[in-house]
């Protein structure tokens, strides 16, 4: 079910090209304003879960490249590690926190 929505979300994003793929930006903007359109903290905890699968205390790149292989995205590792710097703000430890998450969400106005 998650799989076919993620389809449905990149064919009403993708109506001019038809590639059925998307840009890093195309991607970014379905991340905050689709994926994780939440109402609340809980939300955005159970979102976190999502990335993480439930396994750890924080998304790695390899989350990342999953949730991207999900959608049917082939992105660059050099993109990746980018969302991950843009994120990992509070320890700079090479990998995205809760708190962190939290706060990316927020900044991104996504709930």
């Amino acid at each position: 079910p998650q799989k076919d929505k993620m389809k449905k979300i990149i064919s009403e994003i993708d109506k001019d090209s038809m590639s059925g793929t998307l840009l890093y930006d195309e991607f970014k903007r379905i991340m905050t304003e689709k994926l994780f359109d939440y109402e609340n903290e809980e939300e955005i905890r159970i979102a976190f879960t999502l990335f993480t699968e439930g396994k750890a205390k924080h998304i790695t790149v390899e989350d990342l490249k999953r949730v991207a292989q999900e959608l049917g995205e082939t992105l660059t590792e050099e993109v990746f590690q980018e969302m991950i710097r843009e994120a990992d703000v509070l320890d700079h430890d090479g990998v995205i926190s809760e708190e962190e998450f939290h706060r990316v969400m927020k900044r991104e106005n996504a709930y």
